[in-house]
């Protein structure tokens, strides 16, 4: 799972500029739940939820759905790295 880092820096990349409210809404509960927290927050009533605590702006959205996407690749890549480890 990326660092929050990462994500900002994608955004910075991708919009020019971060959106720390995207990724503190969509990560509220990771210290407590730990990788499990996407089942709770990424979803698309989240991704609406960063749309309206952001003013409306659709970069905020576009921000949020890249979050979902490197969090589920960043996912896909460890399984892989593991399989081919105890391959």
């Amino acid at each position: 799972m990326p660092k929050r880092s990462v994500h900002m820096s994608i955004d910075r990349m991708l919009f020019r500029k971060a959106f720390p409210m995207v990724h503190k809404i969509l990560d509220r509960n990771v210290r407590e739940l730990g990788p499990t927290h996407r089942r709770c927050t990424h979803n698309q009533a989240n991704a609406a939820l960063v749309l309206l605590a952001c003013g409306g702006d659709p970069d905020a959205l576009a921000s949020a759905e890249v979050h979902l996407l490197t969090d589920a690749v960043s996912s896909e890549l460890k399984k892989m790295l593991r399989r081919s480890l105890h391959a």
